[in-house]
């Protein structure tokens, strides 16, 4: 149980990580406003812009499931690899 929750706990933070680092947050004469990765899951759209849809923002749920569940492959890695560490350096220290 305890570890289903640290992977869960790293999963979150591994996805928050990811989407407030890769965001582009653009003022309106910028551009658009994007957060996701590695799938743009939000859009915010700016008022220069051709074609401008009829909604200001755009959530693509599947695009944000994909993102959980690549922040959840990556944060059970990196994991797996913590685990594997401290094992190691366990064995190394008990063989001393």
């Amino acid at each position: 149980m305890k570890k289903t929750i640290s992977i869960g706990l790293l999963s979150i933070l591994v996805f928050i990580i990811l989407s407030l680092t890769t965001a582009k947050w653009e003022t309106i004469v910028d551009g658009n406003d994007t957060v996701g990765f590695p799938m743009t899951f939000y859009i915010k759209f700016s008022n220069m812009c051709f074609d401008c849809p009829t909604k200001p923002t755009e959530f693509n749920y599947i695009n944000l499931t994909i993102d959980l569940i690549f922040a959840g492959l990556l944060g059970l890695a990196i994991f797996i690899g913590i685990d594997k560490i401290i094992r190691l350096k366990n064995r190394k220290k008990n063989a001393t």
